[in-house]
């Protein structure tokens, strides 16, 4: 112990009493948060298993950080165990939390977006790819005033801000699967009387009358509904004559590396104290954009196992025009990583 000890001094510069105070000291914390994060999972308790997981993985890569941070003379291959135990560590979680979700997959799916409710606001919320696709989404519906939109699957309520900012005078009706997502959505947005929010699921029969709303919009919500026919016929049914569907789905492809790709490629033009602000911005938010990957992750394994599916652009057009909808026009949105589609009744 003690020639481990000295070596890891002599050859990182650091003071070994400090290491194997972290390195030991950190055992029990470890055992105890992983029986923490089981018991949260077994109770579907999703914030405390979100809090757990983040300080199990701190506890973990303390005593390493602190070798890192300090140290000096580090071997290449110290970076490279790192890496991979970050990537095992990675996909074991995605694997477990999917496992330990249980069988019945709507139940998975109600989860999955209860937690998918805490994240993703907050980790896109000044992602410029996000902000030009909820502008796009916006500028295709070609709204007028005191028109009446349902927003399917609204989420938290990300496009309604948009709406708010232009000072669009219309009326919305955001619906959506989680009810975490939807308790989000009515505080953000309880000063607001022409904007409101319930929960509904899209593999059922919608409660409002036929021919109601002027138009429609469904971003990234068609890839996870078992019976896209169905609930595309239901949007025929509730849209006026006349009025415009939009829809947002992600491609086959989607890559979120590309996504990135863009943010930086934009940020890149910025002036100095903006670009600065944004990287900061960027990496405060980096554990919540971690995490929104990881339930991608999680999404794109359902997808493969056919309990979701990505539409291909011709697919979602097919979908589309068997509801009894007019395609007007198909685009890219999201830096490319997602089709948009306008359609008509």
């Amino acid at each position: 112990m003690v020639d481990w000890l000295n070596s890891i001094e002599q050859g990182y510069s650091v003071n070994p009493i400090i290491f194997a105070v972290l390195y030991f000291g950190t055992f029990i914390p470890c055992w105890y948060f992983v029986f923490r994060i089981i018991w949260a999972l077994k109770n579907r308790e999703v914030n405390k298993l979100l809090w757990y997981f983040f300080i199990e993985l701190f506890l973990l890569a303390l005593p390493y950080l602190y070798v890192l941070i300090w140290g000096r003379n580090i071997p290449f291959w110290v970076y490279i165990i790192l890496a991979l135990l970050i990537i095992i560590a990675f996909f074991s979680v995605i694997k477990r939390i999917s496992k330990m979700l249980g069988s019945d997959q709507s139940a998975k799916s109600q989860m999955l977006w209860d937690v998918y409710a805490i994240f993703y606001g907050r980790a896109t919320r000044d992602s410029i790819p996000h902000q030009n696709m909820f502008k796009g989404a916006i500028k295709a519906l070609n709204l007028k005033k005191e028109d009446y939109l349902l927003d399917a699957g609204c989420g938290a309520g990300d496009l309604e801000e948009f709406i708010v900012k232009d000072n669009l005078d219309i009326k919305v009706k955001g619906i959506d699967f989680s009810s975490k997502m939807i308790d989000q959505a009515k505080k953000r947005f309880k000063e607001y009387n022409n904007i409101c929010f319930k929960q509904a699921d899209l593999d059922k029969k919608l409660s409002f009358k036929n021919d109601v709303f002027d138009g429609i919009v469904c971003i990234s919500v068609l890839f996870s509904v078992p019976r896209v026919d169905f609930t595309l016929k239901e949007f025929n049914r509730v849209i006026k004559n006349g009025g415009r569907v939009v829809l947002i789905e992600p491609k086959p492809t989607f890559n979120m590396s590309e996504i990135m790709k863009n943010y930086f490629n934009q940020v890149s033009k910025f002036e100095i104290s903006d670009k600065i602000k944004s990287y900061l911005t960027l990496l405060y938010r980096l554990p919540l954009i971690l995490f929104i990957i990881i339930l991608n992750k999680i999404m794109d394994k359902w997808a493969k196992e056919g309990k979701y599916k990505y539409l291909e652009e011709k697919e979602l057009k097919a979908a589309v025009e068997r509801a009894g909808l007019k395609v007007i026009k198909t685009t890219s949105t999201l830096a490319n990583q997602d089709t948009l589609l306008i359609a008509t009744k």
